[in-house]
């Protein structure tokens, strides 16, 4: 198959999904009611679990495969001094993460998820290992400020291979939720290009300091945005029948090669019934591709915490997804948000799923529920 049939038939997959499943969700609520507390009493915890189960499709959801993605890729944009960090900590942080020393490595290890980062074009050359996934792209993207990242071919290309990805994984392990992380010098410039692209905002609005920026840079870094919306105009301004085609122009005008990766594992996940969680603004403008694509991929995701990026409530609120569950004013990106979300999700569906019922443990129910 081609890259684009099968971004297609992954399209078509989600389409015809029941998300919620009604009869799932029916059911889990009843147990939910039925469990030794006051109603509601759980708050949002109680929220998470019926949502993971509408997702599944399980009234009785179990995470015991909970994956995360780090996909990794360079930036041409760097050439345009808009980070604080220079371009090589790309690779080192790769480096980092395979040899467990990162922030979303402490989590993941805590928390018992599984960890996998894919390569997508870093320059370096990394011994095999367990965790890395090397899907074949030699470069960089191109400097968005001077033309389009990438060609539409190479778009749909990234994207086919990340829906590939976490398909034939599921098939051969059964993945119950996926959290997806990133890492790439520069992406935050791709990240907010993208989201200021379909919000129609100026980037003043979208933007924030990414690694820290000073005043200054982060000033720097806004008109980098404007002038790669300006050189990108008619690509972002076009409009478009086929969403597909939209978000693979959108992609291929201000991406990168691992939002684009992130892209198709968010479109793959939701075409298995896997809960999709987001982390910040990156993996976010990842799953606002994916959307345009296909509207219904929201039903999908669950959006761990508010970053301090401005950019990312914006596109939450385009996607109209439910309130970020945790607000600790992270900005590090990595998957560390979905990490923590994750486990969130996995407690709640133990609490659905291992409390006992009033008949269970013979406890007297409220009078409001006789």
């Amino acid at each position: 198959m081609t890259a684009n049939s099968i971004i297609v038939e992954t399209v078509h997959a989600i389409e015809g999904l029941e998300v919620p499943h009604d009869a799932a969700l029916n059911s889990a609520k009843q147990r939910q009611a039925q469990l030794t507390k006051p109603v509601g009493s759980l708050g949002k915890l109680e929220l998470l679990a019926l949502r993971v189960a509408g997702i599944t499709g399980n009234m009785s959801p179990v995470l015991k495969n909970k994956i995360i993605y780090i996909a990794a890729g360079e930036h041409g944009v760097t050439d345009e001094n808009i980070s604080a960090y220079p371009q090589t900590v790309t690779p080192q942080m790769v480096s980092n993460f395979l040899s467990g020393g990162a922030a979303i490595n402490v989590l993941a290890n805590q928390l018992g998820i599984g960890v996998l980062v894919v390569n997508a074009g870093v320059y370096g050359d990394f011994a095999p290992h367990d965790m890395l996934i090397d899907i074949g792209i030699p470069t960089r993207t191109a400097n968005i400020r001077t033309g389009p990242a990438m060609t539409n071919d190479v778009a749909a290309e990234i994207v086919s291979k990340g829906i590939e990805l976490i398909s034939s994984r599921h098939v051969d392990e059964h993945i119950d939720i996926v959290g997806l992380g990133e890492m790439g010098i520069g992406n935050s410039t791709s990240a907010s290009a993208i989201i200021s692209a379909n919000s129609k905002l100026d980037p003043m609005y979208t933007t924030g300091i990414g690694t820290g920026l000073d005043e200054a840079g982060h000033q720097r870094k806004i008109q980098v945005i404007r002038d790669a919306l300006e050189i990108n105009r008619t690509v972002l301004n076009k409009i478009y029948s086929d969403p597909i085609e939209k978000s693979l122009s959108y992609l291929a005008a201000v991406g990168g090669h691992e939002i684009a990766a992130l892209t198709g594992i968010a479109l793959g996940a939701a075409a298995n019934r896997i809960p999709i969680v987001a982390d910040g603004l990156i993996s976010t403008a990842a799953i606002l591709l994916a959307q345009i694509a296909q509207p219904k991929l929201a039903n999908f995701v669950i959006t761990s915490h508010s970053s301090t990026e401005p950019g990312h409530s914006i596109a939450l609120d385009s996607m109209q997804l439910d309130h970020p569950l945790l607000d600790l004013e992270m900005r590090l990106g990595e998957g560390t948000g979905s990490a923590l979300a994750i486990g969130f999700c996995d407690l709640a569906c133990h609490l659905l799923n291992d409390m006992s019922t009033f008949d269970e443990a013979e406890v007297d129910q409220s009078n409001q529920s006789k």
